[in-house]
C-alpha cells in the first residue's frame, strides 16, 4: 500500500508528474527531482487520445478545459508535392472531444499545478542519478525512474525530427500529414489556432551521438521539405525557430530496471512518433504504477502487462511510419492509389486499425 510511503520520482516530465500525482491521491508523500527549469516552447505540441484522456479525467483533470487544446475533426493525408488529399479519417465526431491536441507546456504547466494542490515537494537535480533507495542523497521508501530517454541507452533509428511552432492565420482545426518518399510532415493548430504545430521527419539521416536535441536551421528546415505544395510552403516560410531531434528507439521495453527500479515514460521505452502515443503511453504508465504499487497487482505482473502493450504500440507504430515514408519508386503509384481506394471504400478504416488503442482503459485495468 502507499498510504504514508515516501516515493522519490527521478524526473518532472509528464510521466513523473502523473505518476506523482497518482501516487499522492493514493496517501503517498511524493517527492520529484527535475533538472529542467522550464519546458521548452518550440515545437512542442502533443496528441492525448481517449485512453489519454481517461487517466487526466481520472485525476481530476478536465483536459478539454485546462489545455485549451485543439479538437480535430479529421486527419487528412495529403501528397507532399501536389497537396492532392489521398486519405482521410475521423478523429472526433461532432459533440464529441476524446481525441485532442495541446501544447506540452500546457499539460506541464496543468500537472505541476495539481502536483502543488496535493503538497508534492519539488527538488531541482543536476542531474540526479538513483543509487538504491536514494535520489541525491535523499532516501525514500520506494524510488521510481521518470527521466526520460536518458534513462537508459536507445538507439538512433536513423530518422530526424524538425519540431517549429508558426503564427497561426486561420488554418482548419483538422490534423493535416503531408507524405513524400522518406518523409512526411504533420500540422495542426494549437492554443485555439494561435500558433501552428509543425513536425517534419526524415529517413535516412546521421547524428551526433553525443547531442540529441538542438537548436536547428529554419532554412534547412525548409530546404529538407522544398518538394511541397503551395499551402506548406507558406507555412515553412513561416518558421523563425526550429529544434532538430535524432529520432531514438529502445529494442526492448523495460518497466523494470536492472536495480529493480520500476520506470514509467520514455525511461521504459522511447516511443517513435507514428502513432502520437508518446505522452499517453506516459500517463497510462503513470496510473497502472501507482495502482500496482497500492496493491491493484505485483510489481512483475505490471510490468509484464505494460511491456505487452508498449511493444504491441510500437510495432504499430513502426508499421506506421513504413506506409506514411513508402520510397520504393516502382511501389508508389499503387501505394498512392491504395490510399485514395481505401478512402472511398471504407473511410473509417484508419480508425478502425487503431481502435484497439484507444478503447483501452488503463483505469479499469488497473483500479
Amino acid at each position: 500500500m502507499l498510504k504514508g510511503q515516501s516515493i522519490g520520482v527521478l524526473g518532472g516530465g509528464v510521466a513523473g508528474l502523473s505518476f506523482a500525482i497518482c501516487a499522492a491521491d493514493r496517501g503517498a508523500r511524493v517527492t520529484v527531482f527535475e533538472q529542467a527549469q522550464h519546458p521548452g516552447e518550440a515545437g512542442a505540441g502533443l496528441q492525448l487520445s481517449r485512453n489519454g484522456t481517461r487517466v487526466l479525467d481520472a485525476m481530476g483533470i478536465d483536459a478539454r478545459q485546462a489545455l485549451h487544446p485543439n479538437v480535430p475533426g479529421k486527419v487528412r493525408i495529403h501528397d507532399m508535392s501536389t497537396g492532392r488529399q489521398l486519405m482521410r479519417q475521423v478523429q472526433n465526431r461532432p459533440g464529441h472531444a476524446g481525441y485532442l491536441q495541446a501544447h506540452r507546456a500546457d499539460l506541464i504547466a496543468t500537472l505541476v499545478t495539481a502536483a502543488q494542490m496535493r503538497d508534492i515537494t519539488f527538488r531541482p537535480s543536476t542531474p540526479a542519478a538513483i543509487n538504491g533507495l536514494k535520489i541525491a542523497g535523499q532516501s525514500f521508501d520506494r524510488v521510481v525512474r521518470a527521466s526520460g530517454i536518458r534513462g537508459r541507452a536507445a538507439h538512433f533509428t536513423g530518422q530526424v525530427a524538425w519540431r517549429a511552432l508558426v503564427p497561426g492565420q486561420g488554418e482548419t482545426t483538422d490534423t493535416r500529414i503531408f507524405i513524400a518518399p522518406g518523409c512526411h510532415l504533420v500540422v495542426y493548430p494549437l492554443r485555439g489556432g494561435q500558433v501552428i504545430n509543425l513536425v517534419g521527419v526524415q529517413n535516412g539521416q546521421t547524428w551526433d551521438a553525443e547531442v540529441r536535441d538542438h537548436v536547428g536551421d529554419p532554412d534547412a528546415f525548409r530546404a529538407a521539405f522544398s518538394q511541397t505544395c503551395a499551402d506548406l510552403q507558406g507555412l515553412l516560410d513561416r518558421v523563425e525557430n526550429v529544434r532538430c531531434r535524432a529520432l531514438c528507439a529502445h529494442t526492448d521495453v523495460s518497466m523494470i530496471g536492472p536495480d529493480g527500479v520500476p520506470s514509467v515514460g520514455d525511461a521504459a521505452q522511447a516511443m517513435l512518433p507514428f502513432v502520437a502515443q508518446g505522452a499517453v503511453m506516459a500517463l497510462e504508465d503513470a496510473w497502472s504504477l501507482a495502482a500496482a504499487l497500492d496493491g491493484t497487482c505485483s510489481e512483475p505482473d505490471w510490468a509484464n502487462r505494460r511491456a505487452g502493450r508498449r511493444a504491441a504500440v510500437m510495432r504499430t507504430a513502426l508499421a506506421n511510419g513504413h506506409v506514411l515514408h513508402e520510397a520504393r519508386p516502382w511501389f508508389l503509384p499503387f501505394h498512392r492509389l491504395g490510399m485514395c481506394g481505401l478512402d472511398k471504400l471504407w473511410p473509417g478504416f484508419g480508425a478502425a486499425r487503431l481502435r484497439w488503442i484507444y478503447d483501452y482503459d488503463v483505469v479499469m485495468d488497473f483500479p
